[in-house]
Formats: C-alpha cells, sequence, structure tokens
C-alpha cells in the first residue's frame, strides 16, 4: 500500500508540479506606490481623522511630535513607521466603481482620513474605508480620484494603533481632577 501512495506522489510530482511554471520574485510586475511622489524622508506632518478623534503629528528634523490633541503623546517609532508604511503602501487592485458608491467601499463618516505634507508644500489627502469580503485589505482613494483601490491592512493598523494611543495619552486619569 505505501508503494502505492509513494508511486501516486512521484507520478504527480513528475506530471503536474513539475509542468506548472515557477515565477521567481524579481520577474513579478512591481505593484504600484499610492504616493509615489512622496518619499517618507520627505514627509513633515501627518493629519489623521476618524469618528471624531483626530491626531495632527509635525516633524522637526528627525524627532516627531504631536501638535494637536495637546498633551497627546506618542512613540516616535510609532510614528515613523506609519510614516513609512505610509510611503511604501501599494495598490493591490484598481477597482472600477462608480462615484457615487462611496458608502460600498467605507468612505463614510467612520473611514480614515490622513492628510500628508512634505517638505515642498503639497499637501495628499487618503482615504481608508472597510475592508474588503475577505478581510484581507481595505479600500482607499487618493484625493478627489474616481476609482478606490485596494490596499493591505498595515496602514490603517498604525493609525489605529496612533489614534488609540493618543486618545489614551490625552485623557486626563482618574483622580487627576480637585480633590474635595
Amino acid at each position: 500500500m505505501l508503494w502505492l501512495v509513494a508511486l501516486a506522489l512521484g507520478a504527480q510530482y513528475l506530471l503536474v508540479d513539475r509542468s506548472r511554471p515557477v515565477v521567481h520574485p524579481a520577474e513579478r510586475p512591481a505593484r504600484r506606490r499610492l504616493l509615489a511622489e512622496m518619499s517618507s524622508s520627505a514627509v513633515v506632518g501627518v493629519r489623521m481623522e476618524r469618528g471624531g478623534a483626530a491626531v495632527a503629528l509635525r516633524r522637526y528634523g528627525e524627532t516627531w511630535s504631536v501638535e494637536q490633541p495637546p498633551g497627546g503623546q506618542i512613540p516616535g517609532g510609532l510614528i515613523q513607521a506609519f510614516v513609512e508604511s505610509l510611503a511604501a503602501v501599494e495598490e493591490i487592485e484598481r477597482l472600477p466603481a462608480p462615484r457615487g458608491d462611496d458608502h460600498a467601499f467605507g468612505f463614510d463618516e467612520n473611514a480614515l482620513r490622513v492628510y500628508v505634507s512634505d517638505s515642498d508644500g503639497r499637501e495628499l489627502a487618503l482615504t481608508v474605508g472597510g475592508s474588503n469580503a475577505s478581510g484581507t485589505a481595505v479600500y482607499a482613494r487618493v484625493g478627489n480620484a474616481s476609482h478606490p483601490v485596494l490596499i493591505g491592512r498595515n496602514l490603517e493598523y498604525y493609525a489605529r494603533l496612533i489614534l488609540d494611543e493618543v486618545r489614551r495619552s490625552a485623557e486626563p486619569s482618574v483622580g487627576d481632577g480637585p480633590v474635595a
């Protein structure tokens, strides 16, 4: 019985698996970067808004600071990871969709809105909506583009961490009020 199984696996390898072309990663077509005209080193300001929470970040030299909300604190490494993810985000797929179908992609009041400014004074707006059906990617749109694109979830993940962290650090802790 074991000889039959080994013979069947060997036949599958020789007849099926060897005939499939192997695509080397270097041969795959490069994906288009979503914010191709902006590098992470050129980014000097980031504003994010989602569901009533907002944060404004500014870079001075190599140091990032939280400008809004007052008292908000975020580790510099987290901000840098977000900016690098933002500059490197690639389009997974470009979707031909009518402009009036914003709610189907999650581009509503709960969408993440990111405004990025660079050292040349340009500002780019990016809207990140809901996730696709499989939950592996999120819909995004640059500026007023008529078509959404699918991007990976890293950007949305880092943005959520930053918004949660600034919300937590800006809230007064229990017992920080006047003593009666």
